[in-house]
């Protein structure tokens, strides 16, 4: 999969909380005045999205490519309604790229100062977002250098014991059930 030069990403499922319809709504206004940019879907078919100008949809794609294209885009675009947690906007941090995202709680947590933080509902804030780290190089870039800190904020020994990751026995070995994959 080769990627665009100018994109927007969004990475994750299909389903009715995750607003990829305001994304992609968003988008088509912001492509109104930003031609040559695209919008890559990643982690589902999306196939519905397939007919729109300057929408993407190579559906899944491998770990390399995803930290490619996480690296390469303008922003990760991920206005959820509600989130378990919000592994992509901590993928792209992580990368040093700039984040748009709701006001759910668990992105807020995640993300916290560095990301712009959007209402999912209306498409109108979506845009705005997308068309300031799009035309404005400065939000974008200050974003993008803050938020590898931000996603990787402390070692493990600085987390209550409760949250530290437990040790395991080296003398047994670690193996899925037998007949079950992980």
């Amino acid at each position: 999969y080769r990627s665009p030069a100018h994109y927007f990403l969004f990475v994750g499922n299909d389903k009715p909380h995750k607003t990829v319809d305001r994304v992609v709504e968003a988008f088509s206004i912001v492509k109104t005045s930003m031609t040559d940019s695209s919008l890559v879907l990643v982690g589902a078919p999306f196939r519905r999205f397939g007919s729109r100008d300057g929408v993407i949809t190579p559906g899944f794609v491998t770990t390399p490519e995803l930290a490619s294209l996480y690296r390469n885009s303008i922003a990760l675009v991920q206005p959820s309604l509600e989130e378990g947690f919000g592994l992509p906007a901590l993928e792209a941090m992580s990368s040093g790229t700039a984040v748009i995202t709701s006001h759910d709680p668990a992105l807020v947590e995640i993300t916290g100062g560095t990301a712009l933080h959007v209402d999912a509902t209306p498409a109108r804030e979506i845009t705005a977002a997308m068309q300031r780290l799009a035309s404005d190089p400065a939000p974008r870039l200050d974003l993008a250098r803050r938020a590898p800190v931000r996603a990787h904020p402390s070692p493990w020994p600085d987390c209550p014991p409760e949250t530290r990751p437990l040790p395991r026995p080296t003398s047994v070995p670690v193996r899925a059930p037998a007949g079950r994959p992980w």
